[in-house]
């Protein structure tokens, strides 16, 4: 529930290729969020048995947020703002990677009253693989308690190799709109670990030869 392509400039993956790599790596499908921009979806090529999910990581003031079953852009800064606009649009507002200290783009919950974040936020995202502390996940796990919110998980994959890391387990499968509503009810299971240093490194390479060719824009 969480992978990036080219359009997101520190991320290798050619969007045309991502079905096919999900199957490759055993996924039966995925949600591609890349940084404020929904290209990366709109030029995925489709298969049959692979379900691709339309969403963002949206930079706000407060921090991100992850937009899941989203198909336009979020044009708002103002958190409260981007959580109505995805809302409007069918979608869920899921607070990504909150205790991953190394993350400046973080939204810090420390910084809201429970009640506020609670209204907020539709989902936590439990498990980001690309957390290097696995007490960043744990402590994820217990806000998402303590707010009664359901738990997501991602391998917020920015090359190939990662898809996969970390995932979301559903009974049964589905159209978009019944992986939704189960997703909302809690229902799906987080499964996976972590990718290590290493993913970070591949980043740092991939926003180099993006920034070199542009592929990122395009």
């Amino acid at each position: 529930m969480h992978v990036h392509t080219r359009f997101s400039r520190d991320s290798s993956i050619d969007p045309k290729h991502m079905a096919k790599l999900l199957a490759k790596a055993g996924m039966d499908g995925a949600a591609i969020t890349d940084h404020g921009s929904l290209e990366g979806f709109r030029r995925a090529e489709g298969r049959e048995d692979v379900l691709l999910i339309p969403g963002l990581e949206v930079e706000t003031e407060a921090g991100e947020l992850l937009a899941l079953f989203v198909e336009e852009p979020i044009d708002t800064r103002d958190p409260w703002e981007a959580a109505d606009s995805i809302r409007d649009q069918g979608g869920i507002v899921v607070l990504p990677h909150p205790f991953d200290w190394f993350r400046r783009g973080r939204l810090r919950p420390e910084r809201f009253q429970p009640e506020g974040l609670r209204e907020l936020i539709d989902a936590v995202e439990v498990l980001n693989s690309r957390c290097l502390m696995p007490s960043a996940n744990l402590s994820a796990v217990r806000l998402a308690s303590a707010l009664r919110k359901p738990g997501t998980a991602g391998s917020d994959a920015h090359s190939a190799w990662e898809l996969g890391r970390a995932y979301l387990c559903f009974e049964r499968a589905g159209d978009r709109e019944g992986l939704r509503r189960a997703l909302l009810r809690g229902e799906a299971k987080p499964k996976g670990g972590l990718s290590g240093p290493l993913a970070h490194i591949f980043s740092v390479i991939a926003r180099m030869e993006n920034a070199m060719r542009g592929s990122w824009a395009r």
